[in-house]
């Protein structure tokens, strides 16, 4: 019913967005540009009818639900051939595969269980991984509390979102070339966070939350002169890492202020920027391009 009354709106329909328990077959609209789609069934039907979609220039596809974070699976995604694409966001499924057109920019979201899978390795040799969203709940963490979980080891993406009970374990987890090269952005909320930022990583925006921090930093100075943002909220603070930045932040001219942080009172938080200030119950900024939020 819903595809025969879709079919018979006007052409000029531009964005689509849809939740439903099973991803629906979209008729192929000729004008559209954007789709949305959650849902916690993608059959092999569903996944052809997107790839007919030639003219689309960003697509999400989403779970709807999936409170036990299982593994969606579907077919392989051969979009190559949709040459207006620009931007991909893949949030909780696990596809056979993906294939992209060049220049194609690729966002994954997810666990470490479909994420090791690496059906994104060849964008992401490709260069076109730009966004990493990293979820590990506890029963998800490495043995020993890994510094670095295998699933960061190919590097390549400009973004990561690391959601985690524990940033470093034994030792810091160390943001450094030429693993994290092209690294510019990164956030960070766990209970705690140890880590190293090398001088081979060029950060923009840098925003952690967690309970117990500690920043070590090769060069403050020059990730100061880089740094466009930067936020730590934190219970306790170790070391003087975070107290290097913000010296270095005020010689450049970008000093941070301190700021309350509602969601504990026992909570400190500084930034350098008026609303680029993240607490636990905020949501992060997307960045992928294709999802509503970021289309409005």
């Amino acid at each position: 019913m819903f595809l025969g009354w879709l079919m018979g709106q006007p052409s000029a329909l531009r964005t689509l967005a849809v939740e439903s328990p099973a991803a629906i077959a979209a008729p192929p609209l000729r004008h559209l540009r954007h789709l949305v789609m959650a849902a916690d069934h993608f059959d092999a039907a569903a996944v052809v009818a997107v790839c007919q979609l030639r003219g689309l220039r960003t697509l999400k596809l989403a779970s709807k639900d999936n409170p036990k974070g299982h593994d969606i699976e579907c077919a392989a995604l051969a979009l190559g051939a949709m040459s207006s694409l620009t931007d991909v966001a893949i949030e909780d499924v696990c596809p056979a595969g993906i294939e992209l057109p060049y220049g194609c920019r690729l966002h994954v979201f997810g666990r470490p269980t479909s994420l090791n899978k690496k059906w994104w390795a060849a964008p992401m040799r490709a260069g076109q991984l730009r966004t990493l969203y990293l979820f590990l709940e506890e029963t998800d963490q490495e043995p020993a509390l890994a510094a670095q979980p295998r699933i960061l080891a190919g590097g390549g993406y400009a973004t990561l979102f690391w959601v985690s009970t524990h940033v470093g374990g034994a030792s810091p987890v160390e943001f450094a070339a030429p693993t994290f090269a092209a690294l510019s952005a990164l956030y960070l909320d766990a209970s705690t966070v140890w880590i190293y930022i090398a001088a081979t990583v060029r950060l923009r925006v840098l925003h952690i939350v967690s309970g117990n921090l500690k920043v070590s930093c090769e060069d403050a100075e020059l990730l100061a002169g880089i740094l466009e943002e930067f936020s730590c909220v934190h219970l306790t603070c170790t070391g003087c890492g975070v107290v290097d930045i913000a010296l270095a932040l005020e010689r450049v001219g970008n000093p941070v202020k301190r700021v309350n942080a509602p969601m504990d009172e026992d909570y400190e938080g500084i930034c350098t920027r008026q609303g680029r200030f993240y607490r636990h119950a905020d949501p992060w900024p997307c960045t992928c391009g294709a999802c509503l939020q970021c289309l409005e």
